[in-house]
């Protein structure tokens, strides 16, 4: 079964809808393999530790599903992807790059940030349609690194910080203009 995909192997097969197989047999997976392509969902293996570089961008996916076993969410692996719907973050993920879910506007409903993403590169969800912000640190809240984590979430009106923060850091909910 097919374990590698290389960088930008399919990249621009604007009706690419189905590669035939699930995408748990991946264990390699390279930069912008899926950018630009209409498949509709793909599941990340748990074997796979950091989603790519621009592995999605520009493309017509609706769900992804991330494994718990994949750590990182590489800059902007999902940016652009307007007609994504779903994609939850397991408690795995520690760190999610810089404009990685940045115009996915179809993401909506409360995004949850729990205690194991440490770092969240700026911009990071950017123009998706998120209303509400569930964030919830642990007691080494002071570690984290969040600066502008959260910018561009037009859509947020409403940030609910869990018991388990102990301390919000600079710039972490800057601009967010429509908090109530």
């Amino acid at each position: 079964s097919l374990t590698s995909v290389g960088e930008q192997a399919f990249q621009g097969c604007v009706h690419l809808e189905s590669i035939g197989i699930s995408g748990e047999s991946i264990t390699s997976l390279g930069k912008s393999a899926f950018s630009g392509t209409a498949l509709n969902t793909f599941t990340f293996s748990s074997e796979l530790k950091k989603i790519p570089y621009r592995v999605f961008s520009n493309a017509k996916i609706i769900e992804v599903i991330i494994s718990k076993g994949v750590e990182e969410i590489g800059s902007s692996a999902f940016a652009n992807c307007v007609s994504l719907e779903k994609a939850d973050l397991p408690d795995s993920i520690a760190k999610i790059g810089e404009e990685a879910f940045y115009r996915c506007e179809n993401l909506t409903g409360t995004l949850t940030i729990e205690e194991n993403i440490t770092v969240i590169d700026l911009n990071a969800f950017e123009g998706t349609g998120y209303s509400e912000l569930y964030f919830n640190a642990g007691a080494n809240s002071s570690d984290y690194d969040l600066d502008r984590a959260f910018s561009g979430m037009n859509n947020v009106k409403k940030i609910v910080v869990g018991s388990r923060t102990t301390k919000i850091g600079f710039r972490w909910f800057h601009d967010l203009i429509n908090v109530t």
